[in-house]
């Protein structure tokens, strides 16, 4: 189904898809922090949909490209305050202990992936470099899990994420990185074997600290879930963490090349 919508839904109907998630991604980000009355619950996922449908209507009015490169920024900023504060570095890991700090950052973090994922689908006929970068991001995660679970013994960041070990984390890297040799091959997404082998390991990369990222938001409200909208899946936002990470190296890939 995901793959039918980015192959042939117009890009303002794409647009606003991806709106709708991102609105319904922020309101389990609202919830992780504890803001459950109408106006909090809701003012910050509207706000976030809102930007994204203004963002698209300034690129069709011709005004995209310094927009885009902002938003790139933004996720890469998002991305690297992420991580720090996944390594316990300050001030960003002290960012995440306040509801404003962690909403601030979570709020930059998703509309930017949802900005992006629109800007990466159209480098591409049939929206192919959207295409492998979901084939990259579910390979590392499926191969981190299965990984995790058959082998798993050596905890890689139990401060962060307990259920996270060494074992899956390189088994969901080596399946990415065959993913993305695999899609070089079908589709020749990029000029040459080594420029996909070099492109895909700074996927993978994102996409492992991108989960983390949400991991560690989720550790230090003491959640275990971020919502409901997914059941048995833990939420919108955990399916779609590594995502996120991925498509601001992705979108900062797509502006150098």
């Amino acid at each position: 189904m995901v793959v039918l919508l980015i192959c042939f839904l117009p890009r303002v109907a794409f647009t606003a898809c991806v709106s709708a998630v991102i609105i319904l991604a922020l309101r389990e980000c609202t919830r992780m922090v504890g803001w459950q009355g109408l106006v909090e619950a809701w003012a910050v996922p509207v706000f976030g949909g809102v930007c994204l449908l203004a963002t698209e209507w300034h690129r069709e009015d011709g005004g995209g490209g310094l927009v885009t490169i902002g938003w790139i920024a933004t996720g890469l900023l998002a991305v690297v305050l992420g991580s720090l504060a996944v390594l316990g570095r300050p001030p960003s890991r002290d960012v995440v202990t306040t509801k404003a700090g962690t909403m601030t950052l979570l709020f930059f973090y998703c509309v930017a992936g949802g900005v992006l994922a629109t800007e990466v689908r159209e480098q591409m006929d049939w929206g192919i470099w959207l295409l492998v970068l979901l084939f990259i991001v579910w390979a590392v995660d499926s191969g981190a899990y299965a990984c995790g679970n058959w082998l798993g013994r050596y905890k890689m960041a139990p401060s962060v994420s307990p259920g996270k070990t060494w074992e899956g984390t390189v088994g969901g890297a080596v399946l990415g990185m065959a993913a993305g040799v695999a899609c070089h091959l079908v589709f020749n997404w990029l000029d040459s074997l080594a420029m996909a082998l070099l492109v895909t390991a700074l996927l993978v990369l994102a996409a492992v600290f991108g989960d983390l990222i949400v991991s560690v938001i989720k550790r230090t409200w003491n959640v275990k879930d971020s919502g409901e909208f997914l059941p048995g899946h833990g939420g919108i936002v955990v399916r779609i963490d590594s995502l996120l990470g991925a498509l601001a190296v992705a979108a900062f890939i797509v502006f150098l090349g």
